[in-house]
């Protein structure tokens, strides 16, 4: 074999005429450079600057005519002469083919015999021509091929850009695109409808300031971490102004030379998730709980009624008038006991739900026996307005009780923080169709700007550690649940107003 020293680049896709036109060029001495694609085939003309090209015209990305006329209009690769070898023998392909800029045109299949010479022909300099009276009609036929496949092109980005388009405003998560600097390029719907401004207030502003509200950098943002590390980040955290908990996820945009050049910041709400979990955390507490204070119960019930026996036997004794006084005051505290301790054990007892007739007036004497030592102790004052014999409502006993210690709760922690004393007011009363139960204290009031958030969940006023804001939420999903409705009215300083509303038996 003789080396010709010549360097041929063959764009093919089909591996059959791949493999035949490599043993007969290597055969001959030259040296192979083989692409598979356009984009292949333009990348490694550039790279080896080859001798000869051979390229067939239905490859894939750009057809061999575009391959053909890109790299004739490259300055430093014009002069490569090109050879299309391609299977196409319809009427002016040949021709067209030369108008694209190719310098020759050989057919497939090969003639193995008269290839070898074909290829050191073409190495030598020929170059295949049209009939000049031919040549315009050609150009303007292949312009014209030229202009349907840009259109055809054009009409597949657009509907692909749309597709993205569609697919990026369909995600919920807020989604948004930034540059190296943190500059906001592309935002989705999502983005756009929780910030709660329009496109052209959004693109161009910095990442901190649309969603967190702060102007510069901070350590503790996922953007600025991002930038500066140029690794993806994740990070928890909580967004007041935004009004939520989310889940932010920062990945670095980098280009082709793996340079930085921007990145995409994902925000996942995730409030309703860490709600229920804390939801969930918390009925698990409150279960322990009520079976921690059922055991207790149970084991004070034995030495109060051992107590009781005692005293009813004393009681039948003879004894001074002092020592019987003495007696009869042992044996009410040792009743009072017993019925708080029959209250307690209602009350942690589990029960299945069963809406039963309540009276209000007697549901409300229950939750006072168990807060009202305590209330005295921290002087505060109850006093009872009840509409006699009581009005009555149809529900779960244990519900409706649950919200009216919550409120008294609440009554009770607003009184003794703002100056440990108060009183609390409790009405019922009843009309045609409703019975109306009111709370009404003189404790440390609610701002304004609470006031509407009251009954949302894990909000409260209260100091860490104090409250976990759950009370009041299911407040209103228990009475809604019953058909009635619960309200607040509140004046910051002065107290609150407690109105619930339940529908008459």
């Amino acid at each position: 074999m003789k080396e010709n020293f010549k360097t041929i680049l063959y764009i093919e896709d089909d591996r059959a005429s791949l493999m035949l036109v490599r043993r007969i060029l290597v055969s001959h001495g030259y040296k192979l450079i083989e692409a598979s694609n356009a984009k292949e085939g333009i990348s490694k003309a550039e790279s080896y600057k080859p001798d000869l090209i051979l390229m067939d015209i239905n490859i894939p990305g750009m057809n061999g005519y575009e391959v053909t006329t890109k790299l004739k209009a490259t300055y430093h690769l014009s002069s490569i002469p090109i050879v299309a070898l391609t299977s196409l023998s319809g009427n002016g392909e040949r021709e067209m083919a030369i108008m694209a800029g190719c310098d020759g045109f050989i057919y497939k299949p090969l003639d193995v015999g008269k290839f070898p010479n074909l290829i050191a022909q073409y190495l030598s300099g020929r170059r295949d021509d049209v009939e000049a009276d031919k040549k315009s009609n050609y150009l303007r036929e292949y312009s014209r091929r030229l202009v349907t496949r840009l259109e055809g092109k054009i009409d597949e980005l657009s509907k692909a850009e749309k597709e993205w388009e569609d697919t990026f405003n369909a995600i919920a998560d807020m989604v948004s695109i930034h540059d190296r600097n943190g500059k906001i390029i592309k935002a989705n719907l999502s983005f756009y409808n929780r910030v709660g401004m329009p496109h052209d207030k959004v693109v161009g502003q910095m990442c901190n300031r649309i969603f967190y509200n702060y102007d510069g950098i901070s350590n503790d943002f996922p953007c600025d971490r991002t930038i500066r590390s140029l690794k993806p980040v994740s990070i928890e955290m909580q967004n007041s102004y935004l009004g939520g908990i989310f889940l932010i996820r920062t990945y670095p945009i980098l280009d082709e030379k793996e340079e930085f050049i921007g990145f995409v910041h994902v925000a996942i709400d995730t409030t309703e998730k860490k709600q229920m979990e804390e939801q969930v955390l918390q009925m698990e507490k409150l279960s322990e709980v009520g079976e921690l204070v059922s055991s207790l119960a149970h084991e004070l019930n034995n030495p109060i009624t051992g107590i009781m026996g005692y005293i009813e036997h004393m009681m039948d004794l003879d004894k001074s008038e002092e020592i019987e006084k003495g007696l009869k005051v042992i044996q009410g505290e040792a009743e009072r006991s017993a019925r708080i301790i029959r209250s307690l054990l209602d009350f942690s007892r589990k029960h299945s739900h069963e809406k039963v007739e309540i009276n209000v007036n007697n549901m409300i004497e229950t939750v006072l026996t168990l807060k009202g030592h305590q209330m005295r102790n921290d002087s505060i004052k109850i006093v009872r307005e009840f509409e006699e014999p009581g009005p009555l409502v149809i529900g779960d006993f244990n519900q409706i009780q649950q919200v009216v210690l919550n409120i008294i709760n609440n009554s009770h922690y607003a009184m003794y923080h703002h100056k440990q004393k108060g009183t609390l007011v409790i009405k019922t009363s009843e009309n045609d169709s409703s019975v109306l139960l009111i709370f009404e204290d003189d404790g440390m009031g609610i701002r304004k700007e609470d006031m509407k958030r009251m009954f949302e969940k894990f909000f409260t006023t209260k100091e860490v550690g104090k409250g976990t804001g759950l009370g009041l939420s299911i407040c209103k999903k228990i009475i809604t649940e019953h058909g009635g409705t619960i309200e607040v009215e509140s004046e910051e300083g002065k107290g609150s107003r407690f109105i619930v509303k339940l529908p008459k038996v």
